[in-house]
């Protein structure tokens, strides 16, 4: 996908970018309508632009985008084709990278505290939580059902995003989202668990321990951890470059889901042990994803993007 950049605004701020705009490389096509913007009243430019040259665009555009005393907002979009015969050796070999302001938004809006963020990871908690009292075949289908339902890396890629960024309020929100989405996911293993020991027939207590899946969820093993590594690199580089819909694949591989619901159901069957050595597990995953998360966006600021978002 290559990218439409709407300016809307003061018309001698769009007159000026205009100019600024026009010699850039990647540039396919470039409109200026003096006068049609109604809100924010003034002229509107739409750029169409290659991927590779969407960065230096908005790096023109930035001192007028944050220009406290002019009108100016920016609509950013994905172009499905551009046809220009003159530059389709250019249109061919366009890159793939999304922008700040396009991950943003997408972690923004997949982390986001709602009814449907809260709702999801609930269903993860139930859906991983009983898996714990399954055989091994159906158990994996249950962690791999769960980590498809739980929206649970949108939040740790913005906290990431956010430090390397240096924007504490994302950063606080990130933080937040967290705290309720994983704290419920928590609470709805523990409860399932409960409901299990106090309704079922089943020893919960005994099916709990007899499960092999809990030494692994429990203790740090040098493969696991090259495994989660692997993962979380995944992860980000979906992120950074748009392919977002398929980081439910590292999610999978990461432990995060089953092991937050491995310490609810722990607490609910009173090993508080198992709760710990689960804890510990799912924060040297937290880590690695911290870590490698920031490195990833690091390399990207610093090879391609080299600005900080408009916003």
């Amino acid at each position: 996908m290559h990218r439409r950049i709407t300016f809307q605004g003061d018309s001698g701020a769009i007159q000026a970018l205009a100019r600024d705009l026009k010699p850039v490389r990647g540039l396919i096509a470039l409109a200026h309508h003096p006068g049609c913007s109604l809100e924010p009243p003034g002229d509107v430019l739409q750029v169409e632009v290659l991927n590779c040259a969407a960065d230096e665009v908005l790096r023109r555009a930035h001192p007028r985008v944050q220009d406290g005393g002019i009108e100016l907002s920016v609509i950013i979009s994905q172009s499905t084709a551009l046809i220009d015969r003159r530059r389709m050796d250019l249109i061919e070999s366009d890159a793939d990278e999304a922008l700040w302001e396009e991950m943003e938004t997408d972690l923004r809006n997949q982390g986001r505290i709602s009814a449907n963020y809260v709702l999801l990871m609930a269903l993860g908690g139930v859906i991983a939580g009983a898996g714990f009292l399954l055989e091994p075949m159906s158990q994996t289908i249950a962690f791999v059902g769960a980590s498809v339902v739980a929206p649970g890396f949108e939040p740790l890629a913005k906290l990431t995003q956010g430090l390397v960024l240096r924007k504490m309020a994302v950063c606080g929100r990130a933080l937040i989202s967290l705290a309720i989405g994983y704290g419920v996911l928590l609470a709805a293993a523990f409860l399932v668990a409960v409901g299990f020991a106090v309704f079922g027939d089943t020893d919960v207590h005994a099916v709990v321990l007899k499960q092999p899946i809990v030494a692994q969820l429990t203790r740090l093993h040098a493969a696991a951890l090259v495994v989660s590594a692997g993962a979380a690199v995944a992860g980000f580089i979906m992120v950074v470059s748009l392919r977002d819909f398929y980081v439910i694949g590292p999610l999978m591989l990461l432990v995060m889901i089953s092991g937050v619901a491995l310490v609810g159901v722990a607490l609910a069957v009173r090993e508080p042990g198992i709760a710990l050595g689960a804890l510990g597990r799912v924060g040297a995953d937290v880590i690695l994803i911290l870590v490698l998360g920031a490195l990833v966006f690091i390399w990207k600021q610093r090879r391609i993007h080299r600005r900080r978002p408009l916003a």
